[in-house]
């Protein structure tokens, strides 16, 4: 599980859609820090983002395509092989940043100070 690869992955403007950055998205969280070891089957990436087998299997498609991830081999297991892949993590880093506060300071104040702690009340008491 890669904290690394997941925050790159939602720092950048990748331009695939919704479905195709939820599954590189989850491929970023089984993946190692160097975005490879990815060889969770499609089955199970499908039940764990709620949708179709076939859906995953198009959104990959699209990901090989546009280069952000590829295939590097096949593991076997006792209903036959599931695919291994890695997310092309230079090509993923030449993506513009998408909008917003990157990720890296989303919990600092503009002067680099962390806020403070929360109080537990609510500031209108």
């Amino acid at each position: 599980m890669s904290n690394l690869v997941t925050s790159l992955l939602r720092s950048k403007n990748l331009g695939i859609g919704l479905s195709a950055k939820s599954v590189i998205l989850l491929m970023g969280d089984i993946a190692s820090d160097d975005g490879q070891g990815i060889w969770a089957s499609k089955g199970t990436m499908a039940r764990e983002l709620e949708t179709t087998e076939r859906t995953v299997q198009r959104q990959i498609s699209a990901l090989e395509s546009a280069g952000f991830i590829e295939e590097v081999g096949k593991r076997r297991h006792r209903n036959g092989f599931t695919v291994e892949y890695r997310i092309c993590l230079s090509v993923v880093s030449s993506c513009p940043n998408a909008g917003g506060i990157p990720v890296a300071d989303r919990h600092s104040t503009p002067d680099g100070v962390s806020p403070q702690p929360p109080t537990g009340c609510h500031p209108t008491d």
